[in-house]
């Protein structure tokens, strides 16, 4: 889709496209799962909150397509879900689901 040449964007995403992004936040949960989630995927960022195991987090994540980003730790994961919009907002595009790193162990089926 695009715009005339008298608008501020020159293009729009398709807000309808099949691009899946999942994107997590984690303290000290075992987020082993996503290793079998990561196929259901094109991008995933995990926002890890707790500066102790972010090498190892990242070490152990941070391949293909998945993306590993050090955040402070303020609030609940409403501060990650909102940096991550903030701070992506122009490359926002297709099905994003926001997840706790304990959702994946509860909700296996939905993810």
């Amino acid at each position: 889709l695009f715009n005339t040449k008298n608008t501020k964007c020159n293009y729009i995403k398709d807000p309808f496209t099949n691009f899946r992004t999942l994107v997590v936040c984690v303290y000290n949960e075992d987020i082993n799962w996503i290793h079998d989630k990561k196929e259901n995927y094109d991008k995933i960022y995990i926002y890890i909150k707790n500066k102790n195991r972010y090498n190892d987090i990242k070490e152990k994540f941070n391949k293909d397509k998945i993306e590993v980003i050090s955040i402070e730790n303020i609030g609940s994961c409403d501060h990650a879900y909102l940096y991550h919009i903030i701070n992506n907002y122009n490359d926002l595009n297709g099905n994003i689901t926001f997840s706790k790193g304990t959702l994946g162990q509860v909700y296996q089926n939905i993810l």
